[in-house]
């Protein structure tokens, strides 16, 4: 199954973008059309549509995704984590063995470091 999620940017960084944007249309205008031609209506173009877009995402509320995220979940998935109460089972059951593991090394703590031990000094060749 698959699920699809739309993120669009928050207000702030719209925000952002439109002031930019505006900035960026206005430089486009003024200099970058009339000393670079075609560079210069293209730069103003992709400006104006950021923009629009920025602006689109300020003022509504559904505004402009951009960026789209797919969950896939398999439904086998869901089969297997059974009722609530055999996913409890199985939580105590990991608890239980996280429980031993953690006794076993507070058992074997003491022995793992003895004081007469030392660590190998830096650069010290065996």
């Amino acid at each position: 199954m698959k699920k699809k999620v739309r993120v669009k940017p928050s207000k702030g960084q719209s925000i952002v973008g439109f002031i930019v944007g505006i900035c960026f249309c206005a430089i486009g205008a003024f200099e970058v059309i009339p000393h670079a031609g075609i560079f210069g209506i293209v730069w103003t173009l992709f400006a104006v549509i950021i923009t629009v877009i920025d602006a689109i995402n300020i003022w509504t509320n559904d505004g402009i995704a951009t960026h789209e995220i797919i969950f896939e979940e398999d439904e086998k998935n869901d089969d297997k984590n059974g009722t609530i109460e055999e996913r409890l089972i199985e939580v105590e059951k990991s608890r239980t063995v996280q429980n031993v593991n953690t006794r076993n090394l507070q058992i074997m703590r003491p022995g793992l470091w003895r004081p007469d031990d030392t660590w190998p000094a830096a650069g010290r060749r065996g």
